[in-house]
């Protein structure tokens, strides 16, 4: 039994393991990287902790101090350097439609031909990967779908401390309302302080509890995202639909991107498809101030918060478990030990904190770097 883990490094690696040579265990174990893939993390060059409780801190406080995510597409051009498109492809970019299911490519690399899976556990199969390497994550010992009994973890998050900081909303249309709303405050919160877009999982259970689908929907409505954060298990893809009349162009900040598509009303949904298990950021490239972090995990007990600041959790096999909890934005986190019992309905009441003068602080300081960093690379 290896030692206790910190909330984080329990949210971000499976209750069994992410690195084969690792034995399994009721305990999740340290794992391979995951810093935020577009801030061009090297393999193995961060632990799970650092990974998810200090780079998204640090680039959440600051985005808005850019006025725009150029800062950001800066640090993916420093990871990935593209040629410049011939005019042919140029005219493709502009012009082609999110028609996937008419042939048109999806928003990643072109798809694979699929292995011989045999008798494999089943996996979330919404990307262009082999079963045997999703299996080699989620799943590396092959053990078969957990079908015993269950339990579920239901409950809210609370926040304490000072109200969120006011948010610079200049680059967005005074039209968007919605979108200014959403991007208006630090963070986002309900009645009763109940705290929106925080990523809750539940860990350390025995078993192997395969996702139930192949995707996760985020919706475009009102110049916006449907969420600040967004969690998928490795193999599941996001589909993004237009529920208005706006168009929006989905790029995944964190690996090379092929060509943009475009999720039009009425069309079908755009995939998107991360390929490795890491954080990434999902923007609107129509509209740069529209992000949510996005949350690639080996295993499919998590949810995010919606402004009711509930969550619900279920199909966890019973036994002590953590639950753990992160509202990217502000890197705040808690854990909270629990037993869940077959048949049972656990209830769980989470509490963050948030100190506005030490996130204004923050977010100033990282400006002023993200500042410097802009001024060198502008010819």
């Amino acid at each position: 039994m290896s030692p206790k883990p910190t909330a984080l490094k329990a949210m971000a690696l499976s209750p069994m393991t992410l690195n084969p040579k690792v034995e399994s265990s009721r305990t999740p174990q340290r794992g391979p990287s995951l810093k935020p893939l577009y801030r061009c993390a090297a393999p193995g060059s961060a632990t799970a902790t650092e990974a998810l409780g200090w780079d998204p801190k640090r680039w959440a406080r600051s985005a808005w101090r850019l006025g725009q995510v150029a800062g950001a597409l800066l640090l993916v051009s420093a990871c990935e350097r593209k040629a410049e498109p011939t005019e042919t492809e140029a005219t493709t970019t502009e012009t082609q439609p999110a028609t996937p299911d008419a042939g048109a490519p999806t928003a990643g690399p072109p798809p694979q031909e699929a292995a011989d899976d045999g008798d494999l556990p089943p996996v979330a199969r919404g990307v262009s990967l082999p079963a045997r390497d999703v299996l080699a994550v989620v799943n590396p010992k092959h053990r078969p779908a957990y079908d015993g009994p269950t339990g579920k973890v239901r409950g809210h998050v609370t926040m304490t401390g000072d109200p969120p900081s006011a948010m610079p909303v200049h680059e967005i249309p005074a039209e968007c309302a919605g979108a200014r709303e959403m991007f208006g405050v630090a963070y986002r919160q309900g009645m009763n302080r109940r705290v929106a877009d925080v990523l809750v999982a539940v860990t350390g259970y025995d078993g192997y509890v395969p996702p139930l689908s192949d995707a996760v929907v985020v919706e475009g409505r009102d110049c916006a995202w449907s969420t600040r954060t967004v969690a998928l298990t490795y193999g599941q893809r996001i589909d993004v639909v237009s529920k208005d009349r706006n168009t929006y162009v989905p790029e995944l900040l964190g690996q090379p991107w092929p060509v943009q598509l475009l999720a039009t009303p009425g069309r079908a949904p755009l995939p998107v498809s991360p390929l490795k298990v890491g954080q990434y950021m999902l923007i609107d490239a129509m509209r740069l101030y529209s992000k949510a972090d996005v949350y690639v995990l080996a295993y499919p007990t998590a949810a995010v918060t919606g402004l009711d600041g509930s969550f619900e959790i279920d199909r966890i096999p019973p036994g002590k478990v953590t639950v753990n909890a992160l509202l990217p934005i502000t890197g705040a986190v808690t854990e909270q030990s629990i037993t869940v019992e077959a048949g049972k309905t656990t209830e769980v009441e989470l509490t963050l904190s948030f100190d506005a003068a030490a996130f204004d602080a923050e977010a100033s300081k990282r400006a002023e770097a993200e500042e410097k960093l802009r001024s060198r690379k502008t010819p």
